[in-house]
């Protein structure tokens, strides 16, 4: 794997890190996990373009629980692909 981070970068963002609290650590967490989500949706969207909205939200689901999970939960539904 690739490392194109600098070392005066990464010493800034820890800095960051250890700067802020256990609830804005929490906030940053969901934060990028909101951003991750629309980034798989707009891959999905791109890869699929006939998907509607609850389609795209079909095939995300599939893509973040795995197969067997998906069909546990949501059993009767077609595997879209993501």
């Amino acid at each position: 794997m690739r490392d194109d981070t600098s070392d005066d970068a990464r010493r800034v963002l820890c800095e960051r890190l250890r700067r802020m609290t256990p609830s804005e650590r929490f906030e940053e967490g969901v934060r990028l996990c909101r951003f991750a989500r629309e980034v798989m949706r707009a891959g999905i969207r791109t890869r699929h373009p006939e998907y509607g909205v609850d389609e795209v939200e079909e095939a995300l689901g599939r893509l973040l629980w795995g197969d067997d999970l998906y069909r546990a939960a949501k059993p009767g539904k077609p595997l879209l692909e993501p």
